[in-house]
């Protein structure tokens, strides 16, 4: 807010109950989505002028209870997946088992992440709604990355931009004014996207797990923006966006994003001490092995996905009038929560809690 004071993107001078209303907003204050402060104080502005439909109401309420099963049922499901996976990779004294039990383990986490906290999003959003507010999406299918750079352009969305914009964007400015030789402006974003996703990481705590979580992000994302230059400059732009059409090269990619992110994760939900039993217990080379096979693996299934999902949206838009009719969705609506009231009532062993708010 301070920065965008001094560059004049807002006003000079800010009252105090429109910075606390903007600081304590009950939508962005503990995990998003990221609104920056013009965005939030016009829709604030035109508070009055909202109208809620019965159809807006409806939908608002479908996303709320949406989020509340993803947060509840699946990402439960997933979490006691990798609980189990990583006992067994910790347990085990046979290298193959571990590092099987260990991928599974690392990527039933990136699910129960990605299920919890976009679950919570569904819920923030959709009470954003029928409070007169219109919040940024957060996530885009993000498993669909077919490299690390556009995972985050797809992941928390709100928060990679808000890093482009006060941390990248700033540094790739001052590396142009340090050294303006045009040759060196494709290295500058190397640089930068380091720099960035090392702060992203300590955004998220100030261990020295999340320090080599940011060190893992900054790594896969300079090293995807290097083999991007290489790769443009070696084959040029057209060569390499016909290599990126290619299925099978989208496949591999897919799957080599997704299980680098995966193993990023793991410096989030394993401290230093279980890191080292599993270097110590596996071997750094076995570790690295077997994340060719995961990759292999998660590539395969990940295409798969999407063409299901795509095939399966397709199909539904020929039934697109029966489900835009009101008494089916409320239908639809009345078995959702009466899932979601089973499942807290029976099915819940323990407290559930948004896993984004302890960042």
């Amino acid at each position: 807010l301070s920065v965008d004071t001094r560059s004049g993107m807002v006003p000079s001078r800010i009252g105090f109950l429109s910075y606390f209303l903007y600081v304590c907003s009950l939508f962005t204050f503990v995990s998003g989505p990221i609104q920056r402060y013009e965005d939030f104080s016009e829709q604030v502005s035109r508070l009055g002028e909202c109208t809620l439909s019965d159809d807006t109401v409806q939908r608002s309420v479908s996303r709320i209870v949406n989020g509340l099963l993803k947060v509840v049922f699946v990402s439960v499901l997933f979490l006691k997946l990798h609980e189990t996976f990583s006992m067994i990779s910790l347990d085990t004294p046979r290298t193959g088992i571990g590092m099987v039990a260990y991928w599974g383990s690392a990527i039933a986490y990136a699910l129960y992440m990605y299920s919890n906290f976009s679950g919570y999003m569904d819920v923030v959003i959709g009470l954003g709604v029928l409070f007169g507010f219109s919040l940024p999406e957060n996530f885009n299918h993000p498993f669909d990355s077919a490299n690390f750079l556009e995972l985050w352009s797809r992941w928390h969305i709100t928060l990679s931009r808000w890093f482009q914009i006060y941390v990248f964007n700033p540094a790739q400015l001052a590396l142009h004014r340090r050294w303006p030789n045009k040759r060196l402006v494709p290295y500058f974003g190397v640089a930068g996207f380091f720099l960035t996703f090392l702060l992203m990481g300590l955004w998220h705590g100030s261990t020295l797990q999340f320090l080599l979580y940011g060190i893992m992000l900054g790594a896969g994302t300079s090293a995807n923006r290097l083999y991007q230059v290489i790769m443009q400059q070696s084959l040029g732009k057209k060569g390499y966006a016909a290599l990126k059409e290619s299925s099978v090269y989208t496949a591999v990619c897919m799957g080599m994003t997704f299980s680098y992110f995966a193993l990023a994760l793991t410096f989030v939900w394993a401290d230093t001490a279980t890191l080292a039993a599993l270097a110590n217990r596996h071997g750094i080379a076995t570790w690295l092995l077997s994340g060719a096979y995961a990759s292999i693996v998660c590539g395969l299934i990940l295409t798969f996905w999407k063409c299901a999902r795509e095939a399966i949206g397709t199909r539904a838009r020929l039934f697109e009038a029966l489900t835009q009719s009101y008494a089916v969705r409320q239908g639809v609506l009345s078995v959702k929560v009466a899932l979601l009231i089973a499942v807290c009532v029976v099915g819940l062993e323990r407290s559930v809690e948004f896993v984004y708010q302890a960042f």
